[in-house]
């Protein structure tokens, strides 16, 4: 398994060092690849446009392995050839970025992976901030393209990175492992960044003459302040002590957000500064150019109807994922609030609920559209369920041995093996 790792790369920047984007794109539809499209409110600009890591799995996909820059823009699924296509490989992993936007929680789903292939295999997905704390936010597999991120993760975060991972259900072929033409966030924010040497001089957070200009020029091409949320993130290179550097990116990021309120019509608390010191380089420290660039102020600018309501909803966290010998990749995910824990199977649309009755063991019911026998009662609205236990091998969850039953019987007349791959 081989282990390549990118720059990321697609900033481009004017004269006078803004991060040039266009703050008010178009919605545009795309093919899914099975028949339906996919709609996008920022259109082009939806979609994962740098490669941050990639691990190539083993078996590859050969030539599909070996350009990962296939999944950088829009889908293109009238191109079948390896330009257009990235394979994982078995087990593979691939590590993506957006430059132009972030993805955000939105109602509905807010990430679309655009899968292709004869045989649609299993991922996990995970998204960060920064590229180093990954949060799991759920499997794609089969039918099931897009993921809410809204349960893994707390309100008003926006995510810079994706992170993909093949489940090894098909290690054979031409091209083993999944094989993904497009990323894209349906929720999504647009990013602008600007270099602080643009608006602050050296260890100052008074903004300079010329820096006025550029801050109004921000406001002019949002539409409806008023009806605009906008962070305001301050960062530097790692010159100097932390503690300083942290202190000196707050004190920036409020004096652009304090600027912001007072000459437009942003409403106060849509403004919203945030200091992020050295933590989060987007470059080597190590030379002049990387420390340049590392000295910033970011933007993350998203319209009211794209706010997610922070009342609304259940955190939930994914436990685990399991390749089991009978009904492929289990994923089992639990709510925080209740401890109620949920499974979903690539193979079968089949799904599991129950709780822990202890460290090792999950007690509850399984449920599918069909199965060999109808069941005279209903569960979950399904007709067709049964009692299921699974016992774990320890309190690490690394394997375990499943019993379950059809209807009301008690668990046990069928079995399955499961191991853990995450």
């Amino acid at each position: 398994m081989g282990v390549i790792l990118f720059a990321i790369v697609g900033l481009s920047w004017t004269g006078a060092g803004v991060y040039a984007q266009d703050l008010t794109p178009s919605s545009k539809s795309y093919p899914d690849g099975h028949g339906g499209e996919v709609t996008f409110p920022m259109g082009d600009q939806s979609f994962v446009d740098a490669i941050a890591r990639q691990v190539v799995g083993a078996p590859s996909g050969g030539a599909f392995s070996e350009r990962p820059e296939a999944l950088v823009g829009p889908p293109r699924f009238e191109d079948d050839g390896a330009n257009a296509v990235y394979t994982l490989g078995c087990g593979g992993t691939i590590e993506v970025a957006f430059t132009k936007n972030t993805l955000i929680d939105i109602p509905g789903r807010d990430l679309y992976v655009f899968e292709v292939g004869r045989d649609i295999e299993a991922m996990a997905v995970a998204v960060s901030q920064d590229g180093q704390t990954w949060t799991r936010v759920g499997m794609v597999s089969g039918g099931n393209a897009s993921l809410d991120i809204g349960p893994f993760t707390p309100p008003g975060n926006h995510y810079r990175y994706v992170r993909l991972v093949d489940l090894e259900e098909v290690c054979e072929g031409r091209t083993p492992g999944a094989d993904v033409d497009a990323i894209g966030a349906i929720g999504a924010a647009t990013r602008l960044q600007i270099d602080s040497a643009v608006l602050f001089d050296t260890d100052d957070a008074t903004l300079k003459e010329e820096a006025f200009s550029i801050l109004d020029d921000i406001i002019a091409r949002i539409p409806n302040p008023h009806q605009t949320q906008i962070e305001v993130l301050g960062h530097t290179d790692n010159t100097g002590a932390a503690a300083y550097n942290q202190r000196l990116s707050e004190r920036r990021a409020e004096t652009v957000a304090s600027y912001l309120r007072r000459e437009s019509g942003f409403v106060d608390d849509m403004v919203v500064p945030r200091g992020y010191g050295e933590t989060r380089p987007i470059a080597s420290n190590r030379t002049a150019e990387g420390r340049r660039r590392n000295r910033r102020v970011e933007f993350n600018v998203r319209t009211m109807h794209t706010v997610r309501d922070t009342t609304a909803g259940v955190r939930q966290e994914v436990l685990g994922v399991w390749n089991t010998t009978e009904y492929g990749i289990l994923e089992i995910q639990q709510r925080l609030d209740s401890g109620r824990v949920f499974g979903t199977y690539s193979e079968q649309p089949r799904t599991m609920t129950g709780t822990f009755t202890s460290e090792t063991v999950f007690e509850g019911i399984w449920m599918q559209p069909s199965s060999p026998y109808r069941c005279e009662t209903e569960e979950g609205g399904y007709e067709h369920w049964g009692r299921l236990r699974i016992e774990f091998d320890s309190t690490s969850r690394n394997a375990f041995t499943g019993t379950y039953s059809y209807c009301d019987d008690p668990p046990g007349e069928h079995s399955f093996q499961g191991r853990r791959m995450m």
